[in-house]
């Protein structure tokens, strides 16, 4: 007799590691170097400027991913590879904080509010973000556990109510990824994963030219934590809960 769940919660919480460490002196060496997994310090090492800036830009959603990118090249160039998380920061620091005092200036001259989340966090943390999950694949691991969720949950049946999944992200390109796949028509459940895959990184919405049902319903979301969670827990003030209920029987 097959086995099939009724509820599946994945929270996808970014590793602090790199994040909120990114200012100590942690090496960005490879954890593991028997498995020939590329390293943080392996990508800032061989990756072209137009290569960082993609990674930056795509992984870190970084608005000077380019000049970061550049002063990347230029350091290794000249002063050799970069080998700690300080000594990323602070190069990031050098070429972003100019930048973003300069804008300062023209919003105040403006009248214009600032972006809190942006202001409030280190100026490196989109940097070490896009690194984070470039290494690590979390986009692709994300995409292959929807799938693994949609093929395991219990289906529409009239005896039985059908499976649900709650997904929680802590950033927008994960959260985006949810939104498509919830929101998908027109393919087994065994290929979600190269689909999300695929359109991860375009800039419109997924579009589906079969016309076959879809995999998820939606239920519920995105779910905001509410200001007094916030206060308690900082880093919550990025998350949203979406929850979808398995619409298809494959």
């Amino acid at each position: 007799m097959t086995q099939t769940l009724k509820g599946l919660l994945s929270r996808k919480q970014c590793h602090e590691y790199l994040v909120w460490t990114c200012v100590l002196q942690f090496s960005l060496a490879p954890r593991d170097e028997a498995a020939g997994c590329p390293s943080a310090a392996d990508v800032l090492m061989g990756l072209s400027a137009s290569q960082l800036n993609r990674v930056f830009k795509a992984y870190g959603e970084e608005r000077f991913s380019g000049r970061i990118a550049k002063a990347v090249v230029e350091c290794r160039n000249t002063l050799g590879p970069i080998r700690s998380t300080k000594q990323l920061a602070d190069l990031v620091a050098s070429v972003v904080s100019p930048l973003n005092q300069r804008q300062k200036r023209s919003i105040r001259s403006g009248n214009e509010e600032e972006n809190d989340e942006r202001t409030s966090s280190h100026v490196a943390t989109r940097i070490f973000q896009a690194l984070r999950i470039f290494v690590n694949d979390e986009l692709n691991e994300l995409c292959c556990g929807l799938e693994a969720a949609h093929r395991l949950l219990r289906g529409p049946s009239p005896d039985a109510p059908a499976g649900r999944a709650a997904v929680i992200s802590f950033h927008s390109l994960e959260d985006r990824l949810i939104k498509r796949a919830f929101a998908m028509s027109g393919c087994n459940g065994y290929g979600l994963a190269q689909r999300l895959a695929d359109s991860s990184l375009e800039s419109g919405s997924f579009l589906s030219t079969d016309q076959t049902s879809t995999l998820w319903r939606q239920i519920a979301g995105p779910l905001r934590p509410s200001g007094e969670e916030v206060q308690q827990n900082r880093r919550s003030r990025s998350a949203k809960l979406r929850i979808g209920e398995k619409a298809s029987t494959y």
